[in-house]
């Protein structure tokens, strides 16, 4: 009987400490004041570009594969407005295929105009001029065709990059575990994860 009431006098005991251990601990570590995994020293200064970065946040699937499409179907940076990306290289498209189209139009009467009064001045006008919309033809092709090359590939370059901000400047969330007592006053606690965003 002397032997039982001593186990359980000492069950209680070690129960006891660890209570105390942890509502100590606990108390030590309240929400607020808790560990936090930011690094020990402060994130550099973040720049405009990486404001801009993090303020058009991640592309979406959706959004790449609508840019895609337009980039393919309308060109003159629509892919690139879809994606959220016209002020990084749409707008070199639709300046570019823009003044190329204006070329080709402009130089089109010129180079297939017939004149078969004219002197050899016109005849190098008309040269010219051919060489002026073959040249344009081939600027516009260009910049289309890169233009969906961007449009495909620039997205997964643009996450990369908010990822990377991201991760560098850790401050725009944090992850933090804590450690609280219950509120009954028992024998237990309440440990979790909080996420600052």
């Amino acid at each position: 009987m002397m032997a039982a009431m001593r186990v359980g006098m000492m069950r209680s005991f070690v129960v006891l400490f660890a209570v105390l251990v942890a509502s100590s601990t606990a108390h030590a570590q309240a929400p607020g004041m808790t560990m936090s995994f930011e690094p020990s020293q402060p994130a550099p200064p973040m720049s405009q570009e990486e404001r801009q970065i993090l303020a058009d946040g991640e592309i979406s699937d959706g959004q790449w594969g609508g840019g895609v499409l337009a980039s393919v179907a309308l060109g003159f940076g629509t892919g690139q407005a879809v994606q959220g990306r016209w002020h990084d290289t749409g707008w070199i498209f639709t300046l570019g295929e823009s003044a190329s189209l204006v070329a080709m139009i402009v130089s089109m009467p010129a180079a297939f105009g017939d004149c078969f009064d004219c002197g050899p001045s016109h005849q190098h006008d008309q040269d010219r001029a051919a060489d002026v919309l073959i040249g344009s033809f081939i600027v516009f092709a260009g910049l289309h065709i890169w233009e969906i090359g961007d449009a495909a590939i620039g997205p997964s370059e643009h996450n990369q990059r908010y990822r990377a901000v991201r991760a560098r400047h850790p401050e725009t969330y944090t992850v933090m575990p804590y450690v609280v007592p219950t509120h009954s006053g028992g024998s237990g606690g309440v440990a979790g994860l909080t996420l600052r965003f």
